[in-house]
């Protein structure tokens, strides 16, 4: 071993122990320390406010860019025509009036649900309401008139319904030109909705009743149907026939053989006929019908 003695470290209790550093800064080192680092601080604010400066460049040249697109927008895409057509109850100028078109509505902003909801609202009986977007400046609506093919009496009242069994009107006498439709369980018929029934079942099997009735030839004759009990269903042809189906399966089937017997009847004869049956019927002649 070495036997020079090692200065730089000493033994305590079996562990090697580094002694206190005794060296002494000299002042000149100490005042370019200073220096170093008064000059890298002043460097650090300089950076720091050169990139403060130029993010609220960025955010300034941005807001401005913003500002002249949306100025550019209202401008360019302010709503200048608004046209409307398909119907034949309302004036082009009574739907454009009816959608709510402020004088300076932008094409972009306005929503096209809100158009729809209030042309609805203002005219009901309108079943179709679509709104077209041509840029960069005009608004063009197309509507399609409801069939008002059928009405329903409520109290003292006549709603006129369409095949979707929609209300389109509330009147005060029975409608002209509409078939009239009785069925049990209505619990509401408001002007705009569809008629609401006291059971879910009801709404598709009238409807889909209703459907079939007009699949066939015979429909062109039908001044009634009565609904009012759902397992004897009748029809009224003009005032000759009282047409009864029974429930509404094989619909198509009965109806078929209705037509038949209408076929091989004289114009004169009236009377009920029963097609509640898939092949055999009968016929029972009545002078009058009600």
């Amino acid at each position: 071993m070495n036997g020079k003695k090692n200065e730089g470290f000493s033994f305590e209790d079996g562990k090697v122990k580094r002694p206190a550093d005794n060296r002494q800064i000299k002042p000149e080192e100490d005042e370019q320390r200073e220096k170093h680092d008064r000059i890298m601080s002043h460097i650090r604010q300089s950076e720091s406010r050169k990139a403060f400066k130029k993010t609220v460049m960025i955010c300034a040249v941005t807001a401005l860019l913003l500002i002249s697109i949306a100025a550019a927008c209202f401008f360019i895409f302010r709503i200048k025509e608004v046209s409307a057509s398909g119907s034949d109850k309302y004036t082009s100028e009574q739907l454009a009036a009816a959608a709510g078109i402020g004088k300076n509505s932008n094409l972009l902003l306005t929503s096209k649900g809100k158009i729809i909801s209030s042309i609805r609202s203002a005219y009901p009986s309108l079943d179709l309401v679509t709104v077209k977007k041509i840029l960069p400046d005009k608004l063009q609506i197309e509507v399609t008139d409801s069939e008002e093919l059928y009405y329903i009496e409520l109290g003292s009242d006549y709603f006129t319904v369409t095949d979707e069994l929609r209300v389109t009107s509330q009147n005060s006498s029975v409608p002209n030109g509409t078939v009239e439709l009785r069925s049990g369980g209505v619990v509401s018929a408001v002007v705009g909705e569809f008629i609401v029934f006291d059971r879910d079942t009801t709404y598709n099997y009238l409807k889909d009743l209703l459907n079939t009735v007009r699949s066939h030839k015979i429909s062109e004759h039908i001044v009634r149907v009565d609904m009012s009990e759902k397992f004897n269903i009748r029809l009224k042809y003009e005032d000759r026939f009282i047409i009864e189906i029974g429930d509404a399966e094989n619909a198509d089937a009965k109806l078929t053989l209705a037509e038949a017997y209408i076929a091989a009847l004289k114009d004169t004869d009236r009377g009920v006929i029963y097609a509640t049956g898939l092949e055999n019927g009968s016929f029972r002649p009545l002078n009058e019908i009600e």
